[in-house]
């Protein structure tokens, strides 16, 4: 066995035993009145924005159980299951904090929050650039998923929901014939990231935008206030477990001018808001 596999079969050895003692204390402290409120967090924002990097964090506190897109309790085929099943999956957790993945559910987010008493969320921002490079590594239907969104805008379940009259009209006019995966995924950035203002985020006090560009570079400032935020006991140790290289590793995209354009007023809309602003 190569060193590396040997690594991160540790690692994962590692893992589960770390969840399997965070499970056992949740239990025996369940019934302590010391216990605050059980509290739901919500990760959402667009794909390739930083969320595995929050949840991986968020997971090395002993106070959380995280539920990612990958846990069949929570989760099929990566969507969120049912409010009602995700409703049980909570009570069924003993621990103060659940904090679960909304990704393809980020234009719901508002409709969580309502759902779920105490609940909080936090949507990470990441330069769009960054999102695009990390996109294309990954999968190449971009141009497929727009052209099926523009002929049937309610046959794509997650991919289609959420879109505003005036955003698939946008959508519709800049789909055209030579569109390509860069340009493909840089519209999609744009018009999930516009959900967030779509639903009014941008006021709601149980949300915390969070900047992935300033959160990496400084994650001992940021994760404190996140964590503050969100109500969780911080160690500082939490911050070391963060690396500030997937910055602008790779050159920028090139996109259709009107797409660039669009991301670039959206990049700067959101860096109006939350941790890591630029401006308030």
């Amino acid at each position: 066995m190569k060193i590396r596999q040997v690594l991160g079969l540790k690692k994962r050895i590692k893992d589960i035993g770390w969840r399997n003692w965070k499970n056992i204390r949740h239990h025996l402290l369940r019934n302590d009145p010391a216990q605050k409120l059980k509290r739901v967090i919500f990760v959402a924002g667009v794909q390739r924005s930083g969320t595995n990097m929050l949840m991986r964090v968020l997971d090395k506190s002993i106070d959380t159980r995280v539920y990612r897109e990958s846990d069949p309790l929570a989760f099929d085929d990566y969507e969120m299951r049912p409010f009602t099943i995700i409703r049980e999956v909570i009570g069924r957790t003993n621990a103060p904090f659940v904090v679960i993945k909304a990704l393809c559910e980020s234009d719901r987010l508002r409709a969580l929050l309502d759902r779920f008493e105490n609940s909080r969320a936090i949507w990470l921002i990441r330069n769009y650039s960054d999102v695009i490079n990390s996109q294309l590594h990954l999968w190449d239907d971009q141009v497929e998923v727009l052209r099926r969104i523009v002929s049937n805008r309610s046959g794509l379940d997650w991919q289609g929901r959420g879109i505003s009259d005036s955003t698939y009209s946008l959508i519709c006019e800049l789909a055209v014939s030579e569109l390509t995966r860069p340009s493909a995924s840089g519209l999609f950035w744009y018009w999930r990231n516009m959900t967030f203002f779509d639903q009014r985020l941008d006021s709601d006090p149980r949300v915390l935008p969070v900047h992935y560009d300033k959160l990496v570079m400084d994650p001992r400032s940021g994760f404190r206030d996140i964590f503050k935020f969100l109500g969780i006991p911080f160690d500082e140790k939490l911050a070391g477990l963060v690396s500030s290289r997937s910055v602008g590793k790779d050159a920028r995209p090139k996109l259709d001018p009107r797409i660039k354009s669009l991301c670039d007023e959206m990049q700067e809309r959101l860096s109006k808001y939350g941790l890591g602003a630029t401006a308030c």
